[in-house]
């Protein structure tokens, strides 16, 4: 049975560590809480979270909200029950289907780096270094490959909402590129949030993949987490890719799996 109490604890890390990063707004409505980007305007970053009691009713009086700033309405659904295939039978459709993971940092320490590989922490005031960091990680997630899950992006939003976010340089985040014989081909990133290290943005440039560099920049965001003296790791992707499969390869455990459902013609 999916751990509700563990359901609630994970969306409200990604929504707290976040919060001012790349979501803008985050808006109580009734039994809904909605989040919204000023800079993206896909899916991913505008969407509504539903909870255990929420109602078709509460959903179509969230609508005006993502209506006057020219999103898509987007309904997050953590929780398994008949909200989804109502939802089904009112012109909404899947847009992704993430599962969340957790590790403890320790087990995923252990992936090792190899040795031609170096990963840094990005200096916020270097802006070179914050430069060829941000085109690393859209040059990755921007593959142009349409079955890739990220194809439908809003990527020259999440470039300008990437750079916003290290030049703030918030001690709860780090931004890491690795770099192996100087030329940048993977980045990622946490975000510290009480007791637990989220884990976001971890992409390999295409023609770099499968050498063992997304283990490596996992490992080292794992060790720098447990310098930090948190032993918890989460992150979610989308169900069944392949990072999906590496990631329980590698140790970390599925806690359960929300649809991101979009409302069609808006």
């Amino acid at each position: 049975m999916t751990n509700e109490r563990l359901i609630n604890e994970l969306i409200d890390k990604l929504l707290v560590g976040v919060h001012g990063l790349y979501i803008d707004e985050v808006v109580q409505i009734g039994n809904l809480r909605l989040a919204f980007s000023h800079t993206m305007s896909d899916p991913w970053w505008n969407f509504a979270v539903t909870g255990p009691t929420t109602t078709l009713t509460d959903i179509e009086a969230a609508e005006s909200e993502f209506n006057s700033r020219k999103r898509t309405m987007a309904v997050l659904c953590p929780l398994e029950n008949e909200l989804e295939a109502q939802l089904a039978a009112n012109d909404f459709t899947q847009f992704s289907n993430d599962a969340w993971l957790t590790a403890s940092a320790e087990k995923i320490s252990e992936l090792p780096i190899p040795p031609e590989l170096e990963i840094v922490a990005v200096d916020p005031d270097d802006n070179e270094q914050v430069e060829s960091f941000v085109e690393a990680n859209a040059a990755a997630f921007d593959s142009g490959d349409p079955s890739d899950p990220y194809s439908e992006a809003d990527h020259d939003g999440f470039k300008k909402a990437l750079f916003k976010a290290v030049k703030l340089g918030r001690p709860d985040t780090k931004f890491f590129i690795a770099n192996r014989n100087g030329t940048p081909v993977g980045a990622s990133q946490i975000v510290i949030t009480d007791d637990w290290c989220g884990l976001y943005g971890g992409a390999v440039l295409p023609e770099h993949r499968g050498q063992g560099i997304g283990k490596a920049m996992l490992g080292h965001r794992a060790r720098y987490a447990i310098d930090l003296g948190v032993e918890n790791l989460f992150l979610q992707t989308e169900k069944d890719a392949r990072p999906y499969q590496l990631f329980n390869r590698v140790g970390f455990t599925e806690q359960f799996v929300a649809q991101l459902l979009v409302k069609n013609g808006d």
